[in-house]
């Protein structure tokens, strides 16, 4: 991949390095130019220190030689100082001019003889002139005067002369002029080729950026089949974060278009469950409806059953009362029997009667123990043998009847044989046993009427709690009948919400038409482009669809065909690149701590083979609950601990 910094680097490289030869030339010219400003300088430094030196040595001859001052006095030495100062400057510049130091011109490059000449005549007057000045300070002669003087005319002369030719006037100029010539012409080639650098740098990002507003403009048009590329690495960052972006929102369009097919599913398999519980709703309802008047029915039996053994009662108390008055007459029999047995001899003539009278009364007593036994039997069925016992009691009641008439006339026949009965008392003593039957008889009636009162009793406890059931049975009932119309409500409200996410999923699917979109698989080399956070976050749009594709093939009772391998999966293959780059962070802990349950949630597809029957779905439904959704809730939540901890940190 070409780097649009490099080129741009060696472009302003040669642009620099052009510009850094005209410097140099430039600057070789100046100092060219420079170097005769210099020479000149110290021409004319020689021009006038060829007075200095005479000058002080007129005023040591004059104020030392001629008023005998001491040499060694300040004046003197003052004058000293002033020619040892000139000799310097003088030779300073005599040295600079001939050797070309501190940056003068030499005066060996000046190409006209003369000026050499005469550079030549001053360093020998300077010489000479120093010389006689020196002889002069040490003498005193006034003759070095003269010629001291003579000296430093023609040294004056000479270097007047030699400044013109030094300072080249016209020729300067006309160099000067060329440098400053050439230099426009160098600063306009400079300008030049930066402008061409700026066009061509500006055609290669117009280019570039035009390339990543093309894939932006198919983004917009919703093609995510383009992948944005770069010829500049420069811009791969922003490539890759588009492609990013571009992964993300196709996992997300992807997500959208598997929860669309998914809602489908299970609306149609709504709506079926609802058509096949309408018709049982309808079923209930006419089991409740049924049961609510079996129910009427059964308070109105029990009503009835009720009366009958209210009635039952009264006539087992009327027996009750007759046996009684019964067992009374009986001890009166027993009485008068008695009576009977003292009179028994005057009843000899009418024994006959009596015997036949006490026939009747054993075949009575007899009868009453037939019926008593009955009325025990019929008493025994309840429910309605009570319509029998009180045939049976009324029996009872008639026969009683009759054995109170015939003792009545047993009575008569007494008083008629009250004189007679003296003679019959054995036969009075049997009449006395027969009594004595009667009453056991009596009371084995009273004691049988005291049972079938228990058990009248217990009939109508049973009655009354089988009662307050049939009432609490109603009340059940019509709770029942509240809830099936609830029941029904609430398929109302499953159809219309069934409607609405129909609507939802159909609108989803229309939004994902809109889009053109891939399902491809990325490939190791786009992994290694992409930043943490982009890892991250398909990582967990491409787990979100795994767990919908998961879930969808459970609810159609199938194994699901998703990966299985935790290591292929995107996010299994994205671990090695996030280890490299996570290496030493803070966040390695928290990535190494995801790869337990990442196995585990991938390996619940071999579960799923091994350990689910797909046919039962309350147990599909409990292994999602306790496997599926714990497992994905646990590597949902080290993927944000992952993206969190990056926020914080900084990954890339």
């Amino acid at each position: 991949m070409k780097s649009l910094i490099r080129q741009n680097f060696l472009m302003a490289l040669a642009v620099a390095i052009i510009g850094l030869l005209i410097c140099i030339f430039v600057f070789y010219e100046l100092q060219s130019l420079k170097g005769w400003g210099v020479a000149v300088d110290n021409a004319g430094k020689l021009r006038f220190n060829s007075q200095w030196p005479k000058a002080a040595g007129f005023l040591y001859f004059e104020k030392v030689c001629l008023k005998k001052e001491d040499p060694q006095s300040s004046a003197s030495k003052n004058y000293i100082e002033r020619i040892e100062k000139s000799r310097k400057t003088v030779f300073k510049a005599i040295e600079d001019l001939k050797y070309g130091k501190d940056g003068s011109k030499a005066i060996s490059s000046v190409s006209d003889e003369k000026a050499v000449t005469l550079f030549n005549e001053i360093e020998g007057g300077y010489k000479e002139l120093f010389n006689l000045i020196d002889n002069l300070v040490k003498t005193c002669d006034e003759r070095l005067l003269g010629k001291i003087d003579e000296v430093s005319e023609n040294i004056l002369s000479k270097a007047m002369e030699l400044t013109p030719l030094l300072a080249k006037k016209g020729v300067n100029d006309t160099r000067l002029l060329q440098v400053q010539i050439l230099t426009i012409i160098l600063i306009l080639v400079i300008m030049a080729l930066s402008f061409g650098f700026s066009l061509y740098s500006t055609k290669i990002l117009k280019n570039t950026i035009s390339e990543l507003t093309n894939g932006i403009k198919s983004f917009e048009k919703g093609d995510f089949r383009v992948l944005i590329t770069t010829k500049y690495k420069e811009f791969s960052p922003i490539a890759n974060s588009l492609n990013a972006l571009k992964r993300v929102i196709e996992g997300m369009l992807n997500g959208m278009l598997n929860a669309s097919e998914i809602t489908s599913k299970v609306i149609e398999g709504q709506y079926e469950d609802v058509e096949e519980a309408s018709p049982v709703s309808s079923q209930i309802q006419s089991l409740v409806e049924k049961a609510s008047s079996i129910g009427s029915e059964l308070t109105d039996l029990l009503a009835s059953i009720e009366r009958s053994t209210e009635e039952m009662k009264l006539a087992i108390s009327e027996i009750s009362k007759n046996t009684h008055e019964t067992a009374d007459r009986a001890k009166l029999v027993k009485i008068s029997a008695s009576e009977m047995e003292e009179t028994v001899l005057a009843l000899e003539r009418s024994m006959g009667e009596i015997r036949n009278i006490s026939e009747i009364i054993r075949g009575i007593a007899e009868q009453t123990n037939l019926l008593a036994l009955n009325a025990s039997i019929e008493a025994a069925r309840a429910g309605e043998a009570g319509k029998g016992f009180a045939v049976v009691a009324n029996e009872v009641k008639e026969l009683a009847k009759k054995v109170s008439d015939f003792t009545g006339e047993i009575e008569k026949i007494v008083d008629n044989l009250s004189q007679e009965v003296k003679n019959t008392v054995e036969k009075a003593e049997k009449t006395k046993e027969m009594v004595d039957e009667v009453e056991k008889a009596t009371s084995m009636i009273a004691g049988a009427v005291e049972e079938q009162t228990a058990v009248t009793d217990s009939i109508v406890e049973n009655t009354l709690q089988t009662k307050e059931k049939s009432f609490a049975l109603i009340s059940e009932i019509e709770d029942l009948r509240k809830v099936v119309e609830k029941l029904n409500e609430l398929f109302k409200d499953i159809k219309v919400s069934s409607d609405i996410l129909s609507e939802i999923s159909l609108t989803n699917k229309i939004t994902g038409k809109l889009f053109d979109i891939e399902k491809i698989q990325v490939t190791d080399e786009e992994l290694e482009k992409l930043s943490v956070n982009a890892l991250v976050n398909l990582a967990v749009l491409g787990h979100i669809n795994w767990k919908m594709g998961f879930l969808s093939a459970l609810n159609e009772g199938v194994i699901p065909q998703v990966e299985r391998d935790h290591r292929r999966c995107l996010l299994g293959r994205s671990m090695q690149i996030l280890e490299k780059r996570l290496k030493g962070t803070p966040v390695e802990p928290v990535l190494k701590s995801l790869e337990k349950p990442h196995e585990e949630l991938h390996g619940l597809v071999g579960r799923v083979e091994r350990e689910l029957d797909l046919k039962d779905k309350e147990s599909i439904t409990r292994f999602i609950e306790l496997n599926v959704l714990p497992i994905f809730e646990e590597v949902m939540k080290h993927l944000l601990d992952i993206r969190d901890a990056c926020r914080r940190h900084g990954c890339d």
